[in-house]
């Protein structure tokens, strides 16, 4: 075999064995073209075709060639739109799917990713047919349309702005399926200085038998009732969720602020662990009382 024949072979797969997709899939990190280089490669493609076709019997095709050129890039962005259409159904079901598991959470994030490849795509393909469409306006005083469909543009996103709508709420979706998980939530809320592990244990016990699918909505203290209660949770494998008062957003209205977001979250029922002064506390049983909210309420040793 000629060896100069070989060359371009050889060099091929040492591009494949370089950057080619990988039994592991892993991520390609080369970068994209540069803005300078896809503008001079789009001005330099239309000039070829220009070049090629002046001053002969062809000189009348010109047109239609540089409207086939600017059309390669546009039927591109229309697969890569119809690749995103068939990725974020796939997100969606990975959504619907998610059980708490590392594979599921992989497959999602997975799946994000690719979205995020597609948009990356779809966006500089977007650019290249934007760019041949300006040359080809500037060459034959007429603006580029397709022959079918509209024209749309997402140029405007910027290099941190890739991900689409989609796939941000494709994310939020995700984190709505792993942290509000499904079951009957019941409120807690007691004072910081309440430390009667065996009694907080003993009542969430009896409301856990009457509700197995009890999730725990607790007021985010970290010493106390609160903590009891989630040691409780983590003890029995239960999901207990902290609803702790934002002060740096609030100030003193924080613990009011959060009784409110506390009961937005559709409880079952609230159990309150009540000590004579405590405004917060009083406070949280009588809205949830107002919202019909079955409330049990413990009176706490003075």
């Amino acid at each position: 075999m000629d060896d100069h024949a070989s060359i371009p072979y050889d060099h091929r797969l040492t591009e494949l064995a370089a950057y080619g997709i990988h039994p592991t899939d892993d991520p390609d990190l080369r970068g994209l073209p540069g803005q300078t280089q896809v503008e001079q490669a789009s001005q330099t493609l239309i000039q070829a075709a220009i070049t090629l076709f002046e001053d002969s019997r062809l000189d009348r095709e010109t047109e239609h060639v540089l409207w086939q050129i600017v059309n390669i890039m546009h039927r591109r962005v229309e697969k890569l739109d119809r690749d995103l259409d068939a990725n974020e159904l796939v997100q969606r079901r990975l959504c619907l799917e998610q059980d708490g598991s590392e594979v599921a959470s992989t497959n999602l994030e997975d799946a994000i990713t690719k979205g995020q490849n597609i948009t990356e795509a779809r966006n500089f393909f977007e650019l290249i047919r934007d760019l041949l469409a300006e040359h080809f306006q500037a060459e034959t005083g007429s603006d580029w349309r397709p022959s079918a469909g509209r024209l749309v543009n997402h140029g405007t996103m910027t290099a941190a702005m890739l991900e689409s709508s989609d796939f941000l709420q494709a994310r939020r979706d995700a984190e709505m399926t792993l942290n509000n998980p499904s079951g009957s939530y019941i409120g807690f809320t007691g004072p910081t200085d309440f430390c009667d592990v065996d009694g907080i244990h003993r009542l969430l016990d009896k409301v856990h038998a009457s509700h197995r699918d009890m999730v725990l909505i607790h007021t985010g203290q970290s010493k106390g009732a609160d903590l009891i209660a989630t040691q409780w949770a983590a003890k029995n494998k239960i999901t207990a969720i902290a609803f702790a008062p934002d002060w740096d957003r609030h100030g003193r209205a924080a613990p009011f602020k959060r009784n409110d977001v506390l009961l937005q979250q559709r409880l079952k029922g609230l159990i309150a662990i009540d000590v004579k002064g405590n405004g917060i506390i009083k406070n949280l049983v009588q809205k949830a009382e107002k919202l019909a909210v079955k409330t049990m309420v413990i009176k706490a040793p003075e």
